[in-house]
């Protein structure tokens, strides 16, 4: 509907196509309930298996760096076209740092990375500086994932089932228990 509008209002204004705005008296729809939904160590174990990830073993086919990627997303609560799009020229491994050129919110930032995050990209298979580090596109991603999440939970309803995006969840309530877990120390 804003495309819509947008397109309407362009068409108004700056084009003089129309007199009146025909999106002004369209009630928008109510957005959708937030998620809340936070992964659980037995459905992060079990989507690793179906992916075919182990820890220890070598990262060889497409579906185990998607298992990496999934890891990497809890460990640092980044989105996975972020993730997608790290190359060995975005990450300072010295510094421990993704740097993210551009944004869902159009900026750069900075990610700092622990050492579980690097020892992650450190399993991956290598691939040259410019290229990237996962070496899988989102399309790719999203459709083994599910797989794995569906192959692993199999009776799971539709609206209890879990995303790739969910891992956000999962990080960012495990990075608030050690910062309000240091401030309870000091």
């Amino acid at each position: 509907m804003s495309l819509i509008s947008h397109a309407f209002d362009v068409a108004r204004k700056e084009w003089g196509w129309l007199a009146t705005d025909p999106m002004r008296d369209v009630t928008r729809p109510a957005d959708g309930p937030p998620r809340f939904r936070r992964i659980a160590p037995g459905e992060i174990e079990a989507t690793l298996l179906a992916l075919g990830y182990q820890e220890g073993k070598e990262v060889r086919y497409t579906s185990q760096r998607v298992a990496v990627a999934f890891l990497f997303a809890i460990e640092t609560a980044m989105r996975s076209g972020e993730i997608l799009g790290l190359t060995g020229m975005t990450v300072d491994f010295a510094s421990r740092v993704a740097h993210l050129p551009l944004t869902k919110n159009g900026s750069a930032r900075d990610v700092p990375l622990s050492t579980r995050a690097i020892e992650l990209l450190g399993i991956l298979p290598k691939v040259d500086a410019g290229q990237p580090l996962f070496n899988v596109n989102d399309k790719s991603r999203d459709q083994l994932f599910r797989r794995a999440r569906d192959k692993a939970f199999p009776d799971m309803p539709e609206q209890a089932r879990f995303t790739f995006h969910d891992t956000r969840h999962k990080a960012i309530t495990r990075l608030a228990k050690k910062s309000l877990s240091s401030t309870w120390r000091e």
